[in-house]
């Protein structure tokens, strides 16, 4: 089976979680991982210890070489470790989590983190004109 584990420091992960249970609903292969401030990294590498081996997991860490990002990239498992993602990018994920290889479910999750970061002023609008009545 297919997870995609969002961690990340302070209450990241599970803010996350909550943005995409708000638009998709609850889902059972997501798993967040908060590090908060006063765990240790023991602390934190623990939570992890019932991740089945058999399983294959997509994790998308918040920042590159904190705490989070070292305890999952020891973690022997089948995995993916992504970082700086966004929630376009884990929405769109999360939808296809159970569609997609883990390979594949990487690039996607990569590539439409990259494709939702865009600069207003580079879309084009269109104004409709607005008249009285029906």
């Amino acid at each position: 089976m297919n997870y995609l584990v969002i961690t990340g420091h302070g209450h990241y992960a599970s803010g996350v979680k909550s943005a995409l249970e708000l638009i998709i609903g609850p889902k059972d292969n997501v798993l967040v991982f908060d590090f908060l401030k006063e765990e240790s990294e023991e602390q934190f590498s623990l939570k992890f210890k019932d991740l089945d081996k058999n399983n294959n997991y997509l994790f998308a860490c918040d920042l590159m070489g904190g705490t989070p990002y070292k305890v999952v990239s020891r973690l022997d498992l089948n995995k993916e470790i992504l970082i700086g993602t966004n929630l376009g990018g884990l929405l769109d994920t999360a939808l296809k989590i159970d569609k997609l290889s883990l390979n594949e479910l990487a690039d996607n999750l990569k590539q439409t983190s990259l494709k939702s970061v865009v600069n207003i002023k580079d879309l084009k609008v269109v104004e409709k004109e607005v008249t009285d009545g029906i």
